[in-house]
C-alpha cells in the first residue's frame, strides 16, 4: 500500500528522482493536480479537430527490456512530460490510473497516440532517475561497508589521513571520503596493523562514485522537468554523465569484491568460514560478471542505444550493490565470528535455534575488540535488526542480512538515516589536522530539494 503521493502538474511543481523511485517501487501513488486537469481538458477541446494520424506517432508501448520498476519510472516520467506539454487529458489520466493500480504488466492497446520522441526520452529519463537516487545510496553504504572491512581486516588506514590544503592539489571528494571514514573509525583499537591495497584505494574509488553521482543528479534536476519539446540533445547530455558513473561503479565493485574476499579469509572457525564461503560463491557476483556488464553498457553507448544503455547501467549498479552488500556481510561475519560459531555449534548439538551460554558470553567479552565509535554503533544497529527474530541458522542469517541490505526497501533507507545520525552525533567530528567541520549531508539516502 502506498505511503504517500506524488503530485504532478501543480504550478511551480517539479518532479524529483526520489519521487520517481518512490512511484517506481510502488511506495507512492500518483496524483494529478486539479488545475492541470482543467488546463488539459480545455486544451483538448481546442484541439479536437487535430487528430494524431501522423506516421511519426505511435501507441504507448513499454519497452520489453525494462524491469517492472523501470517500467513504472518510464510511465511516470512520460506522464509528467505529457502534463508539461498539455497533452489531451485522457492520456495522463490513463497513465495515473495504471500506476496507482500497481499491475505486474502494462497494456495500452486503446491509448491515444504518443510521439516516438516522448517514448524514447521518457525511457531514458525514467531509468536515469532511478540511477540518480540509487547512486547516492550506494555511495553512502559503500563507506559503511569499507569501514567495517577496515575493522575486520585490521587494515592500515593511513590513506585516510588526507586534508584539504586549499591549493587544489587534493580532490575535495577524496578528502571528504577520507574524513567520513576517519569519523566512522575514530577510537578503533583494531585498525592500523595490516597493509591492504583495496583499503588504500578507498578514497579515490569512493570519491569517483560521489563525484559522478552528483553530476548525474545535477543533470536530472534539469531534464526531468524540461518536457520533450525542450529536450533536444537530452539523450546525449544524460548519457555522457551516466557513462563515467558506470565506470566509477565498475571500479567500486572490483575494489569492494577484493575486500569481501579478504574478509572471507579472516573469518574465524572452519565451519563458519566454509558456510559463509559456500553461500558467497553461489550468490556474490564475480569480477567477470562486472566486466561483462560494464562492457555491454559501453557497447550500447557507442551504438547510441541510449535506453538500453541506461538499463545496463542499472543492471551494473545492481551487481555492484550485491558486491558491497556481501562485503558488509563478510566483514560482520569476521567481527561476530564468536557468536556465529555458537549458532553453528548449537545447531549441530541441539538441532534447533541455540541459546548462548553465560560462560560463552564471558569468553566473547574477553576477546571483544574495541571498534571505532561509528563502526561500533553501526554494527550494533545491524545486530539489533538481525537478532530481532531470535537466534537463527547460519544460512538464514546470511539470507536475512542480504534481504535487509536491499536499497529498494524503506527499512534500509531508515537504516541509512540512522547511520547519518551516528555520524552527526560523533563527538569527535572536528578531528586533528582538519580545520573545518565535515558536512554529514551526503549521508542522506534520499535528497530533499
Amino acid at each position: 500500500m502506498a505511503e504517500a503521493s506524488v503530485t504532478l502538474g501543480a504550478k511551480a511543481s517539479s518532479l524529483s528522482s526520489s519521487a520517481v523511485c518512490a512511484v517506481a517501487t510502488a511506495l507512492s501513488q500518483v496524483r494529478i493536480d486539479s488545475t492541470a486537469l482543467d488546463r488539459l481538458s480545455s486544451s483538448s477541446k481546442k484541439n479536437t479537430t487535430t487528430t494524431t494520424s501522423s506516421s511519426s506517432n505511435h501507441s504507448i508501448t513499454v519497452p520489453d527490456f525494462l524491469t517492472l520498476e523501470e517500467s513504472r519510472a518510464f510511465l511516470l516520467v512520460l506522464l509528467n512530460s505529457l502534463l508539461i506539454s498539455n497533452a489531451p487529458s485522457r492520456i495522463p489520466l490513463l497513465l495515473a490510473e495504471t500506476l496507482n493500480s500497481n499491475p505486474s504488466n502494462f497494456r495500452f492497446d486503446d491509448a491515444d497516440l504518443v510521439s516516438e520522441d516522448e517514448l524514447t526520452c521518457s525511457t531514458l529519463l525514467g531509468i536515469s532517475a532511478i540511477l540518480d537516487h540509487r547512486s547516492a545510496a550506494i555511495a553512502a553504504f559503500a563507506d559503511v561497508a569499507a569501514a567495517l572491512s577496515c575493522e575486520a581486516l585490521k587494515a592500515d588506514v593511513a590513506a585516510f589521513n588526507l586534508m584539504d590544503s586549499g591549493d587544489g592539489h587534493n580532490s575535495k571528494e577524496e578528502v571528504s571520503v577520507a574524513a567520513d571514514l576517519r569519523v566512522l573509525l575514530n577510537g578503533s583499537k583494531s585498525v592500523g596493523k595490516e597493509k591492504v591495497g583495496s583499503v588504500a584505494r578507498v578514497p579515490k574509488v569512493h570519491a569517483s562514485v560521489r563525484e559522478h553521482a552528483k553530476a548525474v543528479h545535477s543533470r536530472m534536476r534539469v531534464e526531468l522537468n524540461s518536457g520533450v519539446k525542450s529536450a533536444v540533445g537530452s539523450e546525449e547530455a544524460v548519457c555522457t554523465v551516466l557513462l563515467p558513473l558506470a565506470a566509477a561503479l565498475f571500479e567500486l565493485g572490483k575494489c569492494s569484491l577484493e575486500r569481501a574476499k579478504s574478509n572471507l579469509e579472516g573469518i574465524g572457525g572452519d565451519d563458519l568460514k566454509l558456510g559463509v564461503g559456500e553461500i558467497f560463491g553461489n550468490e556474490c557476483p564475480v569480477e567477470e560478471g562486472l566486466s561483462s556488464g560494464f562492457s555491454k553498457a559501453v557497447s550500447l553507448f557507442l551504438g547510441k542505444e541510449y535506453g538500453k544503455f541506461a538499463h545496463e547501467v542499472f543492471v551494473l549498479l545492481g551487481l555492484v550493490w550485491k558486491v558491497v552488500a556481501w562485503e558488509a556481510v563478510t566483514a560482520v561475519a569476521v567481527l561476530e565470528a564468536a557468536e556465529l560459531n555458537e549458532v553453528i555449534k548449537g545447531a549441530k548439538e541441539n538441532g534447533e535455534n541455540p541459546k548462548v551460554e553465560e560462560n560463552s558470553k564471558a569468553e566473547k567479552k574477553k576477546k571483544k575488540v574495541v571498534l571505532g565509535k561509528g563502526t561500533g554503533s553501526i554494527l550494533a544497529l545491524l545486530k539489533e535488526r538481525l537478532q530481532s527474530r531470535g537466534k537463527i541458522a547460519l544460512g538464514t542469517w546470511v539470507a536475512d542480512f542480504l534481504s535487509f541490505l536491499d536499497l529498494a526497501k524503506p527499512e534500509f533507507n531508515e537504516f541509512l538515516l540512522k547511520v547519518k545520525d551516528v555520524v552527526e552525533s560523533n563527538e569527535s567530528r572536528r578531528l586533528p589536522k582538519i580545520p573545518k567541520v565535515i558536512s554529514p549531508m551526503f549521508w542522506l539516502p534520499v535528497r530533499f530539494y
